[in-house]
């Protein structure tokens, strides 16, 4: 998966997820709690349980073009995560990982517009 497909499956999960969030009287007040509870959600990002897919084989699929997008890169980047980092988890087989590293770079790449749908639903 590209860039922008990982950027678009994060936005509509975390929009879900707070929306779910909303549903609770005892949910989060402020962004930070929601943007915490996200980060570890597995239906966002997969970082509760270190998977999103619960399948090797999906997360193989999903981060096969991920050495190749520099978006992804650079976003890995941000987290600390370099290109070398990526084809050593390829190369082990840890494509579930992988993938949840993506996941949670993602996710702070669309807390600008996550925040403005939890504080005004837009």
């Amino acid at each position: 998966m590209d860039y922008y497909g990982y950027y678009d499956q994060v936005l509509q999960d975390g929009k879900d997820a707070i929306d779910e969030m909303r549903e609770d009287p005892y949910g989060p007040d402020t962004f930070e709690d929601v943007y915490d509870a996200l980060f570890i959600d597995d239906s966002v990002t997969g970082n509760g349980s270190g998977s999103y897919t619960f399948n090797s084989a999906t997360a193989k699929e999903y981060v096969e073009d991920a050495p190749f997008d520099s978006d992804i890169l650079r976003a890995l980047n941000g987290l600390g995560i370099e290109t070398n980092d990526v084809a050593n988890k390829i190369a082990n087989g840890n494509y579930e990982e992988l993938d949840v590293c993506i996941r949670c770079a993602l996710l702070g790449e669309a807390s600008g517009e996550l925040q403005r749908y939890f504080e005004y639903g837009e």
